[in-house]
């Protein structure tokens, strides 16, 4: 009996000290899209383009030996180059988007698969043209452009973005003496 009452309380211990986890996952948003010039007709080539989804995380205030870890808590989203047609593609990473829980390594609640990524009703599109700074461009995106979507991935077709005309540059002149 007395080995018993130990043998149990070790296993009570033992499920005591794995406890209860929770693992979060992100969603993963595929786009594409096209940058033009203001005519509509010529493709932007060579633009910088990224996208972000409106009201993101920032990056928290950290102390200067953990700022690097600052990353862990923002959206990914790597920038690419349109090419000689204006088109792009790109992949926006969420940090948090689904959860699930765990009590002693067996799932308690919540999917273990990840969901179906929500839908964006808009998107904030950054452009950097060569020897300016980042632009961003706002744009709603109808429902009928991201409607494929399979576990934690979403394909988002982006409108065509018009890139306004660059204002004309004036000639800096001596002032008369």
């Amino acid at each position: 009996m007395k080995m018993s009452s130990h043998l149990l309380i070790v296993s009570l211990a033992a499920l005591l000290l794995t406890g209860c986890a929770t693992i979060e996952g992100g969603f993963r948003y595929e786009y594409d899209g096209r940058v033009l010039r203001a005519d509509g007709k010529t493709p932007a080539k060579g633009v910088t383009v990224r996208m972000a989804r409106p009201g993101a995380p920032e990056a928290p205030d950290l102390p200067e030996k953990l700022a690097k870890n600052s990353v862990k808590y923002i959206d990914k989203n790597p920038k690419s180059k349109t090419d000689k047609e204006g088109k792009y593609l790109g992949v926006l990473e969420t940090v948090k988007g689904w959860k699930y829980t765990e009590f002693s390594g067996m799932h308690t609640s919540g999917p273990t698969k990840p969901p179906e990524p929500p839908m964006l009703d808009e998107v904030i599109l950054y452009v950097l043209e060569k020897g300016s700074n980042w632009i961003g461009y706002t744009m709603k995106i109808p429902p009928e452009a991201q409607k494929d979507a399979i576990s934690g991935i979403r394909k988002v077709h982006v409108p065509d973005l018009l890139l306004p005309n660059k204002p004309a540059t004036t000639q800096a002149t001596q002032p008369s003496e």
